[in-house]
């Protein structure tokens, strides 16, 4: 038995389901006042820990089934906004993987909700990924409401579907990946949005969303030489590039971490670092405007004492802004050659 999560503003209470795989979070209200949001999400944080989780193939979420209420037709929502929580999976397999996340249509009536009219409502931030063993990602959704007073009072679900590919491939491996199926269902309010409504979903930044792409998502290094400082942008061309496609600007921190302090597992041969300070950036800290980008160039220095020939390194970047903060892990392979 599962625990459906109902909060509003009105009312908090707990609901059991009898569901198998699915966890059920609600949330109400999207367009209430910044106290209400605040209390919401507060006790949203508080009774977390009493979701499921739904499994397939080595990876996991806690955002089996989502509910979004009081949804005002002509505005745009982002998940992490309102929720104050992104759309995440958990990968807990053994070896490397791609991670696709699309949505889906949803066939036929589901309990009181009908399929939303059109999937175009519903945009993905970042849709693709690759994984290393333990590794985590978040992404950000977009619902966006049409202003056609036909919505009004309206119930939509629709399929958000996360799956695995083989890592680096295409569609093609999609037979050979394991998915999960999540349900995002929609409550459009009756009511036409009034001024106030408009004016507090703008102070909130309810339609605003971090969209910033890091690459690239893994890099290889073969035949590195020790005892020397390798400029890896100009000797295998291999480089960070930070895209800002927020209309915020951004600050952004870079280093080297332990792969442990970040959950992840390297992949035989490999071995974690001995020392993350051995790969570093050519700068630890920028600011970038919104709809720029940045290259920063890496580089690794292994002293001629190190033993461990098949290095793995992740680079951690923290993305801060004024509307929430992310972090991106660049998994980093080396392999270094006898010649010194």
């Amino acid at each position: 038995m599962t625990t459906r999560i109902v909060i509003n503003s009105r009312n908090c209470y707990c609901l059991p389901e009898r569901k198998r795989y699915h966890s059920h979070i609600v949330i109400a209200n999207a367009g209430s006042n910044l106290i209400t949001k605040c209390f919401i999400l507060f006790v949203f944080f508080t009774l977390l820990f009493l979701s499921s989780e739904i499994k397939a193939g080595g990876i996991s979420t806690t955002c089996g089934s989502l509910i979004l209420k009081d949804l005002k037709i002509g505005q745009t929502y982002s998940l992490r906004r309102v929720l104050g929580k992104s759309f995440s999976v958990d990968y807990k397999g053994d070896e490397m993987t791609g991670l696709k996340i699309s949505v889906q249509q949803v066939v036929g009536t589901s309990g009181d909700y009908e399929p939303v009219p059109d999937i175009n409502w519903i945009r993905i931030i970042k849709d693709e990924f690759e994984l290393d063993p333990g590794e985590s990602v978040n992404t950000d959704i977009l619902v966006q409401i049409p202003y056609d007073e036909k919505f009004l009072g309206k119930k939509y679900v629709v399929n958000i579907y996360p799956y695995t590919l083989p890592a680096g491939s295409s569609e093609a491996g999609l037979a050979f990946g394991f998915g999960l199926l999540c349900k995002l269902k929609l409550e459009i309010s009756p009511e036409i949005p009034t001024k106030e409504d408009i004016e507090n979903h703008k102070k909130l930044h309810l339609d605003k969303t971090l969209n910033v792409r890091i690459t690239p998502e893994r890099i290889f290094l073969k035949n590195v030489p020790q005892s020397k400082e390798i400029n890896i942008k100009k000797e295998y061309k291999h480089f960070l590039k930070i895209e800002n496609f927020s209309n915020f600007v951004i600050n952004i921190k870079i280093k080297s971490i332990k792969p442990e302090t970040a959950g992840l597992r390297p992949l035989s041969p490999y071995k974690s670092c001995d020392d993350p300070l051995f790969l570093r950036p050519s700068r630890a800290t920028l600011t970038l405007k919104p709809n720029r980008s940045k290259k920063i160039a890496l580089y690794i220095k292994i002293p001629k004492e190190s033993e461990n020939k098949n290095q793995y390194f992740v680079l951690e970047t923290e993305i801060s802004s004024e509307i929430g903060n992310i972090k991106h892990y660049t998994k980093v392979y080396v392999e270094t050659s006898d010649i010194h």
